[in-house]
């Protein structure tokens, strides 16, 4: 299962991300949809939450992508162990 982290941004507001994230819902893809904290309040910097939470995303992808640690159930062969390995070797790497 893929991870999207959806973060309303500049001209795209909340209620565009919002329905957005219900129709793939609604669609029944397989993702996962984190949609962390933007802000602490006006004029602050992005919570390191939400940028961990992109970072979380990113390294997961790349190792669907790479396909090489992928779990039985994702069509792979490694062990749930490898295959969280290989993330966080992917999240360290960034």
């Amino acid at each position: 299962m893929e991870t999207i982290v959806a973060l309303p941004g500049e001209g795209i507001g909340l209620e565009v991300v919002d329905a957005t994230c219900e129709l793939i819902a609604a669609a029944g893809m397989p993702v996962k949809i984190l949609t962390p904290p933007q802000t602490e309040g006006p004029g602050s910097r992005v919570p390191e939450a939400t940028r961990r939470a992109c970072r979380e995303a990113d390294a997961l992808a790349r190792v669907y992508r790479d396909g090489k640690t992928l779990t039985p159930d994702q069509g792979g062969t490694a062990t749930t162990k490898q295959m969280a390995a290989a993330v966080l070797a992917a999240y360290r790497n960034q």
